[in-house]
């Protein structure tokens, strides 16, 4: 298990991000890719995680270029209004299709490599976060209140939006596998990010409150635990690094069939002395957390 761990000021807040990953117990390689910028502006984060497939090789390569294509927005203008940054996460997803199309074009035996992405950024008081494929991100507000989470890219959630399947049976379905937006992926493939920006439900841009815990995550963690269960360890983990763990270690005990990774971001409210003389603030070793999903 890899872990990294930091954190980033965010106007009265302090963003508490972990990041981490495991290859499986089944899977050769670790096809998954996550990373977290803070923002150069000093005041927010940006986090991008990608689950490659098409190949051992192929899938930690298209995961990679689309976790970089992400990351890439973190340099552009963040400073606008809602439509200017929604265009440019949008874009930086893009330039990861650019991106795979032109590796294949140097590799022709990478033309089935593809990948799936979730991407989080922090910024302006509210979190825009964007997907294709069946990566997921969640929000379990700090008052208590219901849980969010992304809508799959995928068979299996076609087949359970037209009631022709239960959520049990989805979880051993032989399609269970097949997603239907991606990045690369084949001649056949396409690629469809969500939310729209006009989207109303769900809005791509979701509140940020103090105590609010933001997941995302790699289908290699919600294949094997259920929602009830990720709901009890987010409720009962003290700090976003144990919250990682925990997650990462029930996918491994529930089979670990394939490689999970888990990134959570923490708000925590800040008061104006937590801030370093050159308003940074300082590392996350020792943060005590209130609230819900906090110490107790």
């Amino acid at each position: 298990m890899q872990i990294e761990a930091g954190s980033a000021p965010f106007g009265p807040y302090r963003l508490n991000w972990v990041v981490g990953t495991d290859q499986g117990h089944v899977r050769q390689v670790n096809e998954d890719a996550a990373r977290a910028a803070p923002l150069p502006s000093g005041d927010g984060l940006l986090v991008a995680l990608s689950d490659g497939m098409g190949g051992h090789v192929g899938g930690r390569i298209a995961a990679n270029l689309v976790v970089d294509a992400i990351l890439s927005a973190a340099d552009q203008d963040l400073s606008g209004d809602r439509p200017q940054r929604y265009e440019t996460l949008v874009s930086a997803m893009d330039s990861a299709q650019d991106a795979i199309s032109a590796r294949i074009s140097e590799d022709f035996s990478l033309m089935k490599m593809g990948a799936t992405g979730v991407a989080a950024l922090f910024a302006h008081g509210e979190c825009l976060h964007l997907y294709a494929g069946d990566s997921r991100l969640y929000r379990f507000p700090g008052n208590g209140g219901p849980a969010y989470q992304t809508t799959d890219h995928s068979v299996i959630q076609v087949l359970l939006d037209l009631g022709q399947i239960t959520p049990e049976q989805a979880r051993d379905h032989p399609m269970a596998s097949v997603i239907t937006s991606c990045f690369g992926g084949g001649p056949q493939a396409r690629l469809t990010i969500a939310p729209e920006i006009d989207s109303e439900s769900p809005s791509a841009f979701l509140p940020v409150a103090a105590n609010d815990l933001f997941l995302l995550c790699s289908d290699g963690l919600c294949k094997e635990i259920d929602h009830s269960t990720l709901v009890e360890m987010v409720a009962g983990r003290y700090t976003p690094e144990k919250l990682v763990q925990a997650c990462i270690e029930a996918a491994l005990n529930a089979g670990g069939h394939d490689n999970i990774t888990v990134a959570v971001v923490m708000v925590e409210q800040m008061d104006a002395s937590a801030r370093n003389d050159d308003g940074t603030i300082g590392g996350n070793d020792g943060i005590k957390l209130e609230g819900p999903f906090g110490e107790k």
